[in-house]
């Protein structure tokens, strides 16, 4: 018997799914804080040295950064769920997609939630329904994850790397930030021992 699996769009449930099926506690881990300084201090050199435009918005999303940059110094990353990752959302449209191999990574299991809730709201103006987050089994470390990996501009990077337009980002970014602070309070409601989101939601 040949079963046939449609080839139908992805939803957030299926990201959800995959995140409750492929979980593990393997002990490598990947400190993002280092990684991701290094990116943001890529950004700022090639910033200033070939642009320098006000138009650019250089500076808010940097300043973005720079909060998701100070929330994951402070993560315990041996706490960190790891299983299939996907760090972007530009070529994994359909089921197929999200089964090809070549798209596949090992990772923190937030990768996955974050980049597909930036990349429906932005590019397809569309909201999850985030609810669903808390169907994963996740530790605090990984909430903390979540909320710097959902503030961490990726898609403005990327865009700005490649000398492409922003403009459906920079329309959509303070509807967006607006988005993630109701994440926030959400997880703060269920997780009060998460200090640290008061100051980060004060600040949004």
């Amino acid at each position: 018997m040949v079963i046939c699996i449609s080839n139908r769009d992805i939803s957030f449930d299926d990201i959800v799914n995959i995140c409750l099926k492929t979980k593990n506690n393997n002990q490598y881990k990947t400190n993002y804080y280092s990684i991701w300084k290094r990116k943001i201090e890529f950004f700022e050199k090639y910033y200033y040295d070939y642009y320098k435009k006000e138009e650019y918005d250089f500076e808010y999303y940097n300043g973005l950064s720079y909060n998701a940059l100070n929330i994951v110094k402070m993560i315990n990353y041996l706490n960190i769920t790891y299983g299939i990752s996907y760090n972007r959302f530009y070529n994994i449209k359909t089921m197929y997609d999200l089964d090809n191999p070549l798209y596949k990574k090992y990772g923190p299991i937030i990768n996955s939630i974050g980049e597909y809730i930036k990349y429906e709201y932005f590019f397809k103006n569309k909201e999850v329904n985030y609810e669903k987050i808390f169907d994963i089994p996740l530790t605090i470390d990984d909430y903390y994850y979540l909320v710097a990996r959902l503030l961490f501009p990726t898609y403005f990077y990327d865009l700005f790397k490649n000398n492409e337009k922003y403009d459906l980002i920079s329309n959509y970014i303070y509807g967006y930030i607006s988005y993630v602070k109701r994440i926030i309070i959400e997880i703060k409601k269920r997780h009060n021992n998460m200090s640290l989101l008061e100051s980060i939601i004060n600040q949004l």
